[in-house]
């Protein structure tokens, strides 16, 4: 029987070295598995190897970042070592990115770029602004809210917001970097890192989201990168889930990432009561009833009208925190639709939900899309100042199979509705809009509901096209007036 201990040394302050924790594999030399564990600087893994790792000269160990990137090391077993080294943070050009790395690579932005033999400077960044959006009485708005902290390096930035109790959005954007808004995790300081991407095409940075206090973000970019294992083993090292549930009322948002993992991991069936006050306690959080009904599908004889009250409560809440969130609500509404049949105010809610999913654009922890504001989900990605969006020339297509129609600029406008399921609804007038509940669905008060099925998705609907409201119009007026520049274009 043989040991091996894997430490990850980082240097500075280990306040926030629980996020540095990451799962590993050992492999022998011919990549047979050998043993696995999780690592932390404050906790090195010792990890009992198979009977085969007796007779082998070598053993790799391998991390992988929820972003897919590497960290890996290798000891000479022959040679009696008993020990390998992990280098994580030290990758960091910067103290204060260190906690990004777990998440993804920074090693790029110490070293200099090559192309063959030649060194090149290093990809532009170009102008990058940012709008923070707030969820206030049902309306979603632009605020003038701005960093309690900015640090800046070549090629990073690094912005701590204090975001309060309700909920709020941060939209980015820039001439090379696609306007997508991100989820903020509430009650508590968000620290927003802003890297310059290693990859010549693409967005020009990449957008990182954390708390400053942070629990159980890696567990959830590990599931949402659809890496289970990975995130099993991070909550079984920790017990991080069903410790955030248990103290949910300190920490509402680590408590609904925990709901997450167990539900996930089917470990949340003996939870009810605490789901329930999750829902009861904290009536901004979207996730609570997205969870709520999810668990409430998967009894034996499941109570439909239930998990529906859940559904339209969720909706009623604006934006999901986490990215799972909404896959995990579109899943729950696919699951109970009832096709022909359906209502017509659960039928808009799908579509809307469904709107917000196929726009999705990362896949960190943090629900992120790509849109021209919180209200306007969009699949043609927009470039360009926050006063002056552009569209991509190569536009995508719909997910739902069909072609983006430009005449019908879905860059700018909710999308179009699938035909199949909306056949029962044609006869919809603009009253029966008013009274579907949009006063508050994803925050929308109701008129501005309306702006959801304008043009397109109105005559979808079989409505004559409707117009944006004028107390709803100021929508671009305000991201222009509300915006701050992080990167000038300098780099």
């Amino acid at each position: 029987m043989r040991e091996l201990t894997v430490t990850m040394p980082v240097p500075g302050d280990l306040s926030d070295a629980r996020l540095l924790a990451l799962p590993f594999n050992v492999y022998g030399p011919n990549g047979e598995p050998v043993g696995h564990g999780v690592v932390s600087p404050r906790e090195p893994a010792t990890v009992i190897l198979a009977e085969a790792a007796n007779d082998m000269p070598r053993v790799h160990v391998v991390a992988v970042r929820p972003d897919g990137e590497q960290l890996q090391s290798s000891t000479k077993l022959e040679d009696g070592s008993n020990g390998v080294t992990l280098v994580a943070g030290a990758n960091s050009p910067h103290e204060w990115l260190r906690w990004v790395t777990p998440f993804r690579s920074l090693e790029h932005l110490n070293s200099p770029v090559f192309r063959g033999d030649v060194q090149v400077r290093a990809r532009r960044v170009g102008p990058v602004w940012v709008t923070v959006w707030a969820l206030r009485a049902g309306r979603w708005v632009a605020t003038d809210m701005r960093p309690q902290e900015q640090l800046r390096g070549d090629g990073a930035r690094l912005i701590v917001l204090d975001v309060p109790a309700f909920p709020h959005v941060l939209q980015v954007g820039g001439d090379d970097v696609a306007w997508r808004l991100v989820s903020l995790p509430p009650q508590g300081q968000v620290q927003i890192a802003l890297t310059r991407r290693a990859a010549e095409d693409g967005d020009s940075i990449d957008v990182t989201v954390g708390r400053t206090n942070p629990v159980n973000e890696l567990i959830m970019s590990y599931l949402t990168s659809g890496a289970a294992t990975e995130a099993d083993r991070l909550a079984e090292a920790w017990h991080a889930a069903d410790v955030a549930l248990y103290k949910k009322m300190e920490d509402p948002v680590s408590a609904a990432a925990g709901a997450y993992v167990l539900l996930k991991m089917n470990r949340l069936d003996d939870r009810r009561l605490w789901v329930t006050n999750l829902v009861n306690w904290f009536p901004d959080l979207a996730d609570g009833p997205i969870v709520a009904a999810a668990l409430a599908l998967q009894r034996k004889n499941p109570d439909q009208q239930r998990v529906r009250k859940y559904i339209a409560q969720a909706m009623e809440r604006g934006l999901p925190v986490f990215s799972m969130g909404l896959s995990i609500l579109v899943e729950t509404m696919a699951a109970i639709h009832r096709g022909k049949s359906e209502s017509k105010s659960f039928q808009m809610r799908y579509q809307a939900a469904r709107a917000y999913l196929q726009a999705r654009a990362l896949k960190g922890a943090y629900f992120s899309f790509y849109g021209r504001s919180p209200a306007e989900p969009s699949w043609t990605r927009l470039y360009g100042n926050a006063n002056e969006p552009a569209p991509l020339a190569n536009e995508p297509r719909l997910g739902i199979g069909q072609a983006i129609d430009r005449s019908a600029d879905f860059g700018t406008i909710a999308p179009s509705l699938e035909r199949a399921l909306v056949k029962s609804t044609k006869s919809t007038s603009t009253d029966d809009l008013l009274r579907l509940g949009f006063s508050r669905q994803y925050g929308l008060p109701a008129e501005e509901g309306l702006h959801l099925f304008r043009e397109v998705g109105a005559n979808a609907l079989g409505l004559d096209t409707l117009s944006m409201p004028a107390d709803g119009s100021d929508w671009d007026a305000q991201r222009e007036r509300n915006a701050f520049m992080v990167f000038d274009g300098d780099e």
